[in-house]
């Protein structure tokens, strides 16, 4: 979980500093004074900067800058040894790239410097082992060439923006690492220290639950018996609810035995929650005060981060041995009147939203397959996003301009933003993971022009518009795990990759398709970006050497202008005119196709199982587990 992320870096950023003063404290006391010289000392030359991601990232690259292969090389020797041997296998195809990007960088800077003596250097030393790698044959040739950046192979390593999408992969591949590593007990202490905190809190908050649980119990426990009896007890007993008052009293028998076989199955549904929220507790009771603590119920700890860019890696093996199959389980909501144009999970997964072309967008319970709100925009739907972090803030862009917030706690309409009439059509709406704001792409009525906007999801204001050449229009738009870059897919079949941590400015833009883009998205550890286009062709391009195809999927095009990844970034689902299709990353023909009468528009994967929502043109949303 990012709780367990943020727990792990606060320990290693400002727990060891004080650790350090501990340890020197301690063989002080003891009379330890060559320990304490020798500890400080290799103190002053500690390789790993403390565990500061910037600070290593920082002399990587000052060590490229000064042309000091052999201090880049002895420090990834090091990182080798003590930390990336201890990886999970799979994670090894990432450190050998990141490995071969940055000599790369090396030979790149050195000849953009005139330093072609430093690029003789590195071939004498490295030539022999690297001779035998096939990825490295045309760089042999690299040092004879008079103007190696005009060269198709390697410009792109000449560009500042490969240098800085290589800087944020190389310091998000580092801080994911080393938040996944075991810490010492004398670091660990503190993290177990506030973690048991956050379960006892926890399991005050599940007692109360029960609490409310039992009342819920007792009081459909008072109405079924008020049924049985024919007429209710005394109000200030019970409160069955006037309209089936009304069936009982005016001798509507079978109305009456309908609402007691209803009332009869929401008794059910509260007693098996019950029973399920009383065995999680009994599990975190149990378990609290040991070394490893586990709440069943709770978000994984920090060992299993979902969020950071390595996690689908770490248990991929596991993942790749079950594999998907077949369909488990379908149902369906019902209740639209037209089309479904958008359907998303929230957050947590608890929750569905799904929007149509009649304008009316509804929330479902996942559990209980029951509409909590129904929204009127009275114009098409056009977009939809949760914000991230909670279930509380739904978003919706529709095609009159307008993009109403609404608040789930309160079910209220908490912001309704009216955008530049000349851009009616708002496309798509992407929330940042990590800063309250959110991403508009507004589109001309003829499809021509566009203007792709940020705005602060707290005072719900323009934060500013984002210089797009000739006002291309973008179809699709979203944010790496941490909000510092946007991928972005638009109609002249380009794709742009903006920094939005600095300047808002494109790093890097490549030619997708000669068709227009309806659809494009990160691959969870954001090595990739795989864009959707109307003819029928899913791509997968390499970030690190831009506009490379890795692989190519074909499927039943139809109106689907949505992609989505399972949790672990392993599959992925696209909608068809007669279905939906599970497609295994990597391997170009689906794996399995969920059929369906009608074409199907949009789709979702669930951020914690291999659940999937279908939106359908036939007015309604199926959701699929699959197995």
């Amino acid at each position: 979980s990012w709780c367990g992320v943020v727990m792990c870096a606060f320990a290693v950023r400002n727990a060891i500093p004080h650790v350090d003063e501990l340890v020197r404290e301690y063989l002080t006391f003891r009379g330890f004074t060559r320990a304490l010289h020798a500890f400080d000392t290799e103190k002053k030359h500690d390789k790993l900067k403390g565990f500061e991601v910037n600070k290593l990232v920082e002399y990587l690259l000052s060590c490229v800058h000064t042309h000091a292969i052999e201090l880049i090389e002895e420090l990834w020797r090091y990182l080798e040894a003590t930390i990336f041997q201890h990886l999970d296998t799979s994670l090894a195809p990432i450190t050998k790239r990141l490995h071969q990007s940055l000599r790369r960088h090396y030979l790149a800077y050195a000849l953009s410097n005139q330093r072609r003596d430093k690029v003789a250097e590195f071939f004498e030393i490295h030539g022999p082992e690297l001779s035998a790698d096939p990825e490295w044959k045309d760089w042999f040739l690299i040092m004879y060439m008079k103007t190696p950046e005009q060269n198709e192979v390697f410009a792109p390593f000449f560009k500042k923006q490969w240098v800085s999408v290589f800087a944020k992969s190389l310091h998000n591949f580092l801080s994911s690492v080393f938040s996944q590593i075991p810490l010492p007990k004398i670091l660990n202490f503190n993290i177990e220290r506030l973690r048991r905190k956050q379960h006892e809190s926890e399991i005050e908050f599940l007692h109360g639950e029960i609490h409310r649980l039992k009342t819920d119990l007792q009081e459909a426990h008072k109405q079924m018996a008020a049924l049985r009896k024919g007429y209710p007890e005394k109000e200030k007993d019970t409160k069955v609810s006037p309209m089936l008052l009304k069936h009982v009293s005016f001798g509507n028998i079978e109305e009456a035995k309908r609402r007691l076989l209803e009332e009869e199955r929401k008794v059910q549904r509260v007693r098996s929650k019950f029973m399920d929220e009383a065995l999680s507790v009994q599990s975190s009771i149990t378990t609290v005060g040991r070394k490893t603590v586990e709440v069943s119920h709770s978000p994984p700890s920090y060992e299993d981060d979902t969020e950071a860019v390595l996690s689908h890696a770490l248990r991929r093996a596991a993942q790749e041995k079950k594999g998907i199959s077949r369909v488990k389980s379908s149902a369906q909501f019902t209740g639209h009147n037209s089309a479904i144009k958008r359907c998303r999970f929230s957050s947590s997964g608890d929750c569905v939203a799904s929007g149509s072309v009649d304008g009316t967008i509804r929330i479902w319970s996942l559990d209980g397959m029951s509409i909590n709100s129904t929204i009127f925009c009275f114009s098409e739907i056009a977009s939809l996003a949760w914000e991230v972090k909670t279930d509380r803030m739904l978003l919706c862009g529709t095609s009159d301009g307008r993009i109403k917030i609404w608040n789930s706690a309160s079910d209220k309409i908490a912001g309704d933003i009216t955008t530049d009439p000349l851009f009616p059509r708002i496309a798509d709406i992407t929330c940042c993971p990590s800063d309250s704001l959110f991403v508009s792409s507004a589109i001309s009525e003829e499809h021509t022009k566009g203007q792709l906007s940020t705005w602060s999801l707290k005072t719900l204001q323009l934060q500013r518009q984002i210089d797009l050449e000739d006002n291309v229009p973008i179809s699709s738009a979203h944010f790496n795990h941490n909000g510092s870059l946007l991928v972005t897919a638009a109609k002249d079949g380009f794709v742009r990759v903006f920094d939005m941590s600095t300047n808002y400015s494109p790093i890097m833009k490549w030619k997708a398709s000669d068709d227009h883009l309806s659809c494009v998205r990160f691959s969870r550890d954001e090595t990739a970006a795989y864009t959707v286009s109307p003819s029928g062709e899913i791509v997968e391009w390499s970030i690190h050497n831009i506009g490379k195809r890795l692989h190519t999927y074909q499927w039943v095009a139809g109106q689907s202008s949505d992609i989505a990844f399972d949790w672990e970034g392993n599959h992925f689902v696209v909608g068809g005119d007669d279905g939906a299709y599970v497609f295994k990353a990597g391997e170009s023909s689906h794996i399995l196709k969920v059929e369906q009468k009608s074409p199907v528009v949009t789709v979702d994967w669930h951020p914690t199982n291999n659940t999937c929502l279908l939106g359908s043109a036939a007015h309604n949303v199926v959701v699929t587990t699959l197995m």
